[in-house]
């Protein structure tokens, strides 16, 4: 696609920095880490290559193409993302404080452990993607479609899904107590051994195996338990 911007770097030249990167990596003479510090790296093709602990901070790589890229406990603080695409990228471990994820490409993308503290994934495409463990302390999915994820670890104080659908996700473990769900729809959602917000009642569409496990819970609570009326009025909203 024709935008009319140079980026800072030509593809010949960013392709020999990311070799440089490469033999830094197995530590072979010449071999340089790849620190990139608020240069403009829009529309480059990194895709199928290695650059785990590579710094992008401050960058633009709006549109970037990061298809199967093995980007494990790469940077990118800070980072325009706009448009990105991570298809079947390895991000184990990845840090996007403070980067722009708006209408970014995730699918089929490993992102265990990752630091995605407080980004806003407004737009983004969102499948199979797994979260295990990953920081979402106030992200915000807010009225997205996620399909196929898994977030059992994740941490999600504070995290976004206000009027958000999560199709065939696993929340399994998950600590939903702090999270926001008002207008949330979980449909066909694992949600075994999660915590859930029993002090207010969240407006929650849920469905499937999800429904199931929060009866079974029901049914496994001490009768004099004095949360048991409010699971309860929870489940009738929800299956209403």
């Amino acid at each position: 696609m024709f935008t009319g911007r140079t980026p800072d770097l030509t593809q010949e030249e960013l392709n020999r920095r990311i070799a440089l990167h490469q033999k830094w990596l197995n530590d072979e003479i010449g071999g340089e880490r790849l620190k990139m510090y608020e240069e403009d790296l829009f529309g480059l093709d990194f895709s199928g290559t290695t650059l785990t602990t590579a710094i992008f901070r401050g960058c633009d790589l709006a549109l970037a193409n990061f298809r199967g890229a093995l980007l494990e406990r790469t940077f990118f603080t800070g980072t325009d993302l706009t448009g990105a695409d991570f298809t079947g990228a390895v991000m184990h471990r990845a840090n996007f404080t403070g980067a722009c994820l708006v209408r970014t490409i995730f699918k089929n993308t490993d992102l265990r452990i990752a630091g995605l503290e407080g980004v806003n994934f407004k737009s983004a495409i969102i499948s199979e993607v797994d979260f295990r463990g990953a920081e979402l302390t106030q992200a915000d999915f807010c009225g997205m479609t996620i399909r196929g994820c898994v977030f059992s670890g994740a941490s999600m104080v504070g995290t976004y899904l206000n009027e958000a659908t999560l199709v065939n996700c696993d929340l399994s473990e998950v600590d939903l107590i702090q999270t926001h769900l008002d207008g949330a729809t979980l449909s066909g959602s694992l949600l075994d051994g999660c915590l859930w917000p029993l002090g207010r009642t969240p407006h929650v569409r849920i469905d499937g195996a999800g429904l199931k496990w929060i009866l079974k819970t029901v049914t496994e609570l001490e009768c004099d338990s004095p949360k048991l009326d409010m699971l309860k009025q929870m489940i009738r909203e929800w299956d209403s």
